[in-house]
């Protein structure tokens, strides 16, 4: 979505072809988008969309599916072809390769020679919103935290996030997100919680997060794309593994000083370490502030305008 943000103000018309994943459609209409429903959930290869790349004669397209495998892009009649791919786990004969993962640079890509790799933080696929420098400050005491899982959260782990603060920092403000596919149930609970105490703030699916960020003073958080808008936002993380995929995120961004990966969402220890983090930097501005520095060095923000700019230079020549 931030990259058809994007190419949408270059003048392109984006349309998404998604799977049937219930809501999926109605986020992307909220942001304004036209999109189509084809095969199940984790059920989507290129046989399914073609229909509709004929009928809309699309110039590019951009997959971002595990579905979808290279062979199936060995055909004739195909558009401009760019794959978001954060594996590098099989060929791929297509004209772009985007992964703006920290590290990315070190993956084996197998591509003919022909192709271009966007790859590494400078690529990082985020909304237009995040290239703003941040006008932030490192406050010696921890007011405000941010807990944000993603755009789910199905082992219900932003209650124990929430639970974990409060025990680490009595005094603290939370502003707990909760995303579009955050179940009914789950939701019920965190409306509990947060009418029974004055310092939780939810914030239902916002349209923006990026002036929230920066009103935090550190944030717990998923492994996925979340961590990219932290570090552009100057925001010091504690972050911790969810979904096998996170794990170059979370090697990267922590490698390079712009978060600590405190441990995966099934560890037994978990609320130990997070605590235990949160204490930490919580007593230690000048980490704070190095982390800050750190992320934003890494992630300006503008990995979706240089993407962007490949496809349509490779629709025009």
């Amino acid at each position: 979505m931030a990259l058809a943000g994007v190419l949408r103000s270059h003048g392109a018309a984006v349309r998404f072809a998604v799977n049937r994943a219930p809501g999926v459609l109605e986020v992307l209409r909220q942001a304004g988008f036209e999109g189509v429903s084809v095969g199940k959930e984790g059920d989507l290869d290129l046989s399914a969309v073609m229909p509709d790349i004929e009928k809309w004669g699309a110039q590019a397209l951009v997959i971002d599916s595990y579905s979808v495998q290279g062979q199936h892009l060995a055909r004739p009649g195909l558009p401009v072809l760019a794959v978001i791919d954060d594996l590098a786990a099989q060929s791929w004969p297509v004209d772009l390769v985007i992964n703006g993962a920290a590290g990315a640079d070190r993956l084996p890509y197998s591509t003919p020679p022909h192709t271009q790799l966007l790859v590494g933080e400078r690529y990082a696929l985020l909304r237009e919103e995040f290239a703003r420098e941040p006008n932030r400050s490192v406050r010696r005491v921890v007011e405000r935290v941010l807990i944000s899982v993603g755009g789910m959260d199905r082992h219900g782990l932003t209650r124990q996030l929430m639970a974990w603060t409060r025990r680490a920092l009595p005094e603290a403000a939370m502003e707990v997100v909760v995303g579009p596919f955050f179940a009914p149930s789950e939701i019920r609970r965190l409306e509990q919680a947060a009418q029974a105490e004055s310092r939780i703030t939810l914030h239902r699916d916002p349209a923006t997060i990026r002036d929230l960020m920066v009103s935090c003073d550190l944030a717990v958080t998923g492994g996925g794309q979340t961590t990219y808008e932290l570090a552009a936002t100057g925001t010091p993380a504690l972050s911790i593994r969810i979904f096998e995929n996170q794990t170059g995120n979370l090697a990267g961004l922590s490698a390079k000083g712009a978060l600590r990966w405190v441990g995966d969402v099934r560890d037994g220890d978990l609320g130990d370490k997070v605590q235990c983090g949160l204490a930490e930097l919580a007593a230690k501005p000048d980490q704070r502030e190095a982390m800050s520095r750190s992320g934003r060095r890494l992630v300006d923000g503008r990995g979706a305008e240089r993407a962007a700019k490949a496809v349509v230079n490779l629709c025009n020549r």
